[in-house]
């Protein structure tokens, strides 16, 4: 089944090293918390989506995305990350309103390459 695109859509761009889920948490006084590199990637990532913002938060709504990582990052641990850095910015109200996601995985880069991420965020248009 399709879901075509409603008015509202969103598309964000980022290069950089990308940060996956393994390296989201650490132990620390008896606590888990969020890792430092993971805190500053979900930072970066919402810095340069936080233009590019809808005048009101997208509910419900499509994510489809495109990875280009190297060789060693499983792109699936990416998708975690991208959720909580759209919801960060101010682009969906909150992760659990995500309707569909596909993930579109380009052929892996050499080392020194930055990684690639590119999103199209979209309200699904209603039925009639």
């Amino acid at each position: 089944m399709a879901i075509k695109k409603g008015p509202m859509f969103v598309a964000l761009t980022w290069c950089g090293r990308a940060v996956t889920k393994n390296r989201m948490h650490t132990p620390a006084n008896g606590r888990i918390i969020k890792t430092a590199e993971y805190r500053k990637f979900l930072a970066d990532l919402a810095m340069s989506w936080r233009g590019r913002r809808p005048p009101v938060p997208l509910r419900p709504y499509v994510a489809e995305v495109t990875v280009c990582v190297g060789k060693l990052t499983d792109p699936q641990n990416l998708v975690d990350p991208i959720l909580d850095a759209l919801e960060l910015a101010k682009i969906v109200e909150k992760d659990r309103y995500l309707a569909r996601l596909t993930l579109d995985v380009r052929p892996a880069h050499g080392r020194g390459v930055a990684d690639q991420i590119e999103v199209l965020v979209y309200q699904p248009e209603k039925a009639t």
